[in-house]
């Protein structure tokens, strides 16, 4: 479980330190990733979200579960357990739920800190399958860095797969859209990687409270 200190402590000073940080103007460059790009070092494996995190029945709307923060602009989506297998799913899932539709549907992750990568596990009930079942557009702050579509796949019990994707700029959010013919989904195991500086901020918070504790216990 992550340290509720620590991650204040990386927040702080991921804030005191973002003067340090050099803005480029280089537009981004996008790029399909791989899973396990997404869950080896330096992710934090108690920065994966696999929504165990939540009772069943939670509503994911304005919830945030291990420093990410879900919004939808339709209110709807609740985790729930039990679905038929699929890969990179595990038992507790985020699902779609009263409101949603492919149409006009949003889900917006804000993240604990800047990040080059963000990836997660789908799946989707669909009747046309489509080579845009998923799409992630990134935001750094309010600009647009750009976006990327996934196809979903026989995954086994449904169409799905891996969305992951990375970013030459740094990014604060990204938002999850799904094709028109997906009349559901599930989304599970998000993750993402920070950005070095970020990475770096984060390491220095978990020294400094190991030698805050180092010294009370002198």
């Amino acid at each position: 479980m992550k340290n509720p200190r620590l991650f204040v402590t990386c927040q702080t000073l991921l804030g005191a330190g973002l003067f340090l940080i050099v803005g480029t103007s280089a537009p981004a460059t996008l790029m399909v990733l791989p899973s396990v790009s997404l869950f080896t070092s330096p992710v934090d494996p108690g920065a994966v979200v696999n929504f165990g995190e939540v009772s069943v029945g939670t509503a994911l709307h304005g919830q945030t579960i291990k420093g990410f923060t879900f919004s939808e602009n339709v209110s709807g989506t609740v985790v729930n357990s039990g679905l038929p297998s699929a890969n990179n799913l595990a038992d507790a899932v985020a699902q779609s739920g009263v409101g949603y539709s492919p149409a006009t549907y949003a889900l917006t992750v804000t993240m604990p800190y800047r990040v080059t990568n963000f990836g997660f596990g789908f799946a989707i009930v669909d009747f046309v399958p489509t080579p845009h079942a998923v799409t992630i557009t990134l935001f750094d702050g309010a600009t647009n860095l750009g976006a990327l579509s996934y196809g979903a796949y026989p995954n086994p019990s449904f169409d799905g797969g891996f969305a992951g994707i990375g970013s030459t700029t740094p990014f604060t959010s990204a938002r999850i859209t799904f094709g028109s013919t997906a009349t559901q989904f599930a989304i599970d195991n998000i993750a993402a990687v920070p950005e070095p500086a970020s990475f770096a901020l984060c390491w220095l918070a978990g020294a400094v409270l190991g030698l805050r504790r180092a010294r009370r216990a002198v």
